[in-house]
């Protein structure tokens, strides 16, 4: 977020001794746009971009919303939060599903904090008054939950990239 780059910077102003590297992970600066507060960041581009020492960022869109406020800065990426090859595959995909089911394609591990309950339940609800659509949870751990059971989910685990990518081009909303 931006408070504790503002934090940063006010505390470099003061002590001059400090490094700062502003870990961009979060998409405070896609919506800054649209708020009132988007004056004051343009205003502090030239000091920010001055008093900043560099970004981490974890894709390029991340950076490319913070560049009209920080300005052009040395930057480095965390990646997009998948590979190369995965992002510039699924970049190069048509965003029209080629299936006449309608699916929901989540991925991730099945951990409890990821709230696959939650997502199942809500898809099966909609299922009730759809009858066309399919939840398809790619990742680890998904079979052998309860909701593995579930009519409307599809569980085809971790995948290799043609067949992520395969999904992804099915998916209609992910």
């Amino acid at each position: 977020g931006t408070a504790p780059l503002q934090t940063a910077l006010i505390y470099k102003i003061l002590h001059h001794t400090s490094t700062i590297i502003y870990l961009a992970a979060d998409e405070t600066f896609y919506s800054l746009p649209q708020r009132p507060t988007r004056h004051f960041w343009k205003g502090l581009r030239p000091m920010i971009s001055r008093l900043l020492d560099g970004v981490i960022a974890v894709g390029r869109d991340v950076y490319n919303w913070a560049e009209p406020f920080i300005g052009p800065v040395p930057v480095e990426y965390v990646h997009p939060p998948i590979a190369d090859e995965k992002y510039e595959r699924l970049g190069a995909i048509d965003s029209k599903s080629p299936q006449d089911d309608f699916l929901v394609l989540s991925v991730g591990m099945a951990r409890p904090s990821n709230g696959y309950e939650t997502l199942v339940s809500a898809i099966e609800r909609l299922a009730e008054e759809h009858d066309n659509i399919k939840l398809v949870l790619l990742g680890s751990g998904h079979k052998l939950k309860s909701y593995s059971e579930s009519s409307v989910v599809i569980t085809p685990g971790f995948v290799g990239i043609d067949e992520f990518v395969k999904w992804f081009q099915q998916a209609s909303i992910y």
